[in-house]
């Protein structure tokens, strides 16, 4: 039973192992794969919309650039946001053309620098820039040439973390981690203009929020901002969109600035109806209509929005406290790796046969009741707005379950055909013993009752040549009991190999076959002295039919010496106190020790085997034989100096390896 349990351990064990390492393989691949992240994406794209805000904030407008704009475009832009101000609008964003990032004569970009100084409040320069890096600031290309310089032209008079956000963007979506999903409030970068200093630059959203100045209330943003135990940088938010593109109001630049030229070069009409609508308004410029076919971003709805309709979307979810939630990267490695164990531990059960295990149907309901329940916890949090990963995990779970069933059945042949390699070794071994138990018998009859049948017949032939008058009855009586003895000895040989195996408590090993045969001379109390074992695993050959014989014979040693001690040392036959076992090996060579404290009172070799005995008892002639048969074995019993009675046994044990190695140096020798 112990081993059993034992067995059902280690495959538990071994099973949790897999699904861990499998897990994180699989989690590390389906994380990569496109395929994959596009379809956590539309899963996840679908499950947000149940946290889709319901309110649409009432204080953003976008301004569109409906028209082609005569270059260069600083006066035209300069003059837009002016006329913006000037119909009070209170923070105005302004998503500028690539043009605009390259520097040109001072006379033309003085118009943007007056604009900059004047409303340094109210306006946000939109600086793009790809999905940030947790590790290496960022490099950035500000609109340096657009801040307005102290005289010396030196050093600017505004800081350009007071107009500039970052936006960042990206075109080919993969995962929720793109940019258009998730936003990042604030970033470190180092500036294309100055890469000697880091910078903290905040987002356009937050920026824009901070200059909008609106009595807000307790909102999402605020609490981000002041929040002193998440820093801003490390703070990244899910972007809940409100609709597809166009659900948030727009006013057309054409309609706005009322300029009949076909290239827009200026933004100064009059008040239009149009105008009173950017009125205490968060106003975001949108990038012109050439601009945007390299810069629209996929949305969950399947168009493609503008980069001002997605900073729109993001600065109305903190508005209203409407973003989504993200989960840790700690958590998704932490489900996964729960659910890849709970696969494992119940592929691993029901893997033995004898025992109350669950059955296939079972686990099959509880593996569908498991992938169920996170379905539903999946979204039941997204209606709560808090984004957690599907389709990776339940895929992870479902590739750690195949992998590790495949290698937990693969490992259970190749246990099941080492089984039967030591089975069939086992046999082999039971063969041989059987052969030289036989050969012991047959000796020992040949020994004892024929050479006693031999004299008793020829005694009655003397006798009766000598003394025909003597009678024989006396010797007939004689050869009956010798005929019984004869029949007695051939009847043991016979069940003796019927009975014959392997002894079950020497498959774990000789030290551990030797420990049980102490515990159970100690339980059935025929051995009373203290023990002190010192028994040492030997690197055995598990596999080896040779060595499981000579295992038996040393086994059949021991209990024969242990058997000595009984009878002769313990008392009441003998005033021994204590039994020592030892059992070592160094190197090839192996040694078994029981001895025993008897006293005596001076040290003298009793028997060896380098010396040819005719006499002793049958124990003494099976210790001999056994070592005799042994790989260099040799045995002896002697006298301590200290007092008490040593056997010692010692043989030469190979591994399999060595004997692999010894027939390849023959092989080659011959």
């Amino acid at each position: 039973m112990e081993r059993r349990l034992r067995a059902i351990n280690t495959w538990q064990m071994t099973g949790i192992g897999l699904g861990v390492a499998w897990s994180f393989l699989f989690n590390a691949v389906f994380s990569k794969l496109p395929i994959v992240e596009k379809l956590e994406l539309r899963i996840q794209d679908s499950l947000t919309l149940l946290h889709k805000p319901r309110v649409l904030p009432s204080e953003i407008l976008l301004v569109t650039i409906d028209r082609p704009i005569h270059k260069p475009e600083h006066k035209f832009y300069a003059n837009l946001a002016k006329r913006l101000m000037d119909e009070e609008a209170k923070v105005v964003v302004l998503n500028l053309p690539n043009s605009l990032r390259r520097p040109l004569d001072s006379t033309l970009e003085n118009s943007f620098k007056d604009l900059i100084k004047k409303y340094t409040h109210q306006i946000v320069l939109v600086t793009y820039t790809k999905r940030l890096s947790q590790s290496v600031p960022s490099a950035l290309s500000i609109y340096y040439h657009l801040l307005p310089f102290d005289d010396k032209k030196i050093k600017p008079l505004i800081s350009p973390e007071q107009v500039h956000g970052f936006f960042e963007y990206e075109t080919a979506l993969q995962s929720l981690t793109s940019p258009s999903r998730q936003a990042n409030l604030a970033g470190y970068f180092v500036y294309v203009e100055n890469i000697q200093e880091t910078q903290e630059l905040k987002s356009v959203a937050v920026l824009a929020l901070e200059k909008y100045s609106s009595p807000l209330g307790n909102k999402a943003f605020t609490q981000i901002i002041q929040s002193k135990q998440t820093p801003l940088t490390q703070t990244a938010v899910g972007i809940n969109f409100y609709g597809p593109a166009g659900t948030f109001p727009s006013l057309n630049v054409s309609s706005f600035c009322n300029s009949a030229s076909a290239p827009l070069t200026q933004c100064s009409a009059p008040t239009t109806p149009e105008a009173q609508k950017v009125r205490n308004k968060l106003v975001l410029i949108d990038l012109p209509r050439e601009d945007l076919v390299s810069f629209g971003v996929s949305s969950p709805f399947g168009d493609r929005m503008t980069v001002a309709e997605v900073q729109a979307n993001l600065i109305g979810n903190l508005m209203t406290n409407s973003f989504l939630k993200t989960t840790p990267e700690w958590y998704d490695y932490t489900i996964t790796t729960l659910g890849a164990v709970f696969f494992s531990l119940i592929l691993t059960c029901g893997i033995f046969k004898n025992g109350s295990q669950p059955t296939i149907l079972l686990k099959s309901w509880l593996s569908l009741g498991f992938v169920g329940g996170y379905v539903i916890f999946s979204v039941l949090s997204s209606w709560q707005g808090l984004i957690i990963p599907l389709a990776i995990p339940i895929l992870t779970w479902i590739g750690t379950g195949v992998s590790v069933a495949i290698c937990l059945l693969f490992w259970q042949k190749q246990q099941q055909l080492i089984q039967q390699r030591r089975q069939l070794a086992e046999r082999q071994a039971v063969l041989s013993q059987t052969r030289k138990l036989l050969h012991r018998v047959a000796a020992d009859i040949h020994d004892g009752p024929l050479q006693e049948l031999k004299l008793v017949m020829d005694g009655v032939e003397l006798l009766a040549i000598k003394h025909p008058a003597i009678n024989p009855n006396p010797l007939l009586d004689r050869l009956e009991a010798v005929g019984r003895n004869l029949r007695d000895q051939l009847r043991n040989t016979r069940t003796m190999a019927e009975k014959l195996e392997v002894t079950p408590e020497l498959q774990t090993g000789l030290d551990k076959g030797i420990q049980q045969q102490l515990q159970q001379l100690v339980a059935s109390g025929e051995l009373t002295l203290k023990i002190d074992a010192h028994l040492q695993p030997l690197l055995e050959p598990e596999l080896d039919s040779t060595w499981i014989d000579a295992r038996e014979d040393i086994f059949r040693f021991f209990k024969e010496a242990i058997a000595n001690v009984i009878r002769h040392a313990q008392p009441p036959n003998g005033t021994a106190t204590q039994v020592t076992v030892s059992l070592f090996q160094e190197g090839t060579l192996c040694t078994l020790i029981i001895k025993n404290d008897l006293p005596e009172p001076k040290p003298v070799i009793l028997k060896s085997t380098s010396i040819r005995v005719h006499s002793g008892g049958y124990g003494t002639k099976v210790m001999t034989t056994i070592a005799a048969e042994l790989p260099d074995g040799y045995w002896e019993r002697v006298r301590l100096t200290d007092g008490g009675i040593q056997v010692k046994l010692t043989w030469t044990l190979k591994t399999t390896e060595d004997k692999t190695q010894n027939s390849s140096i023959c092989s080659r020798n011959n």
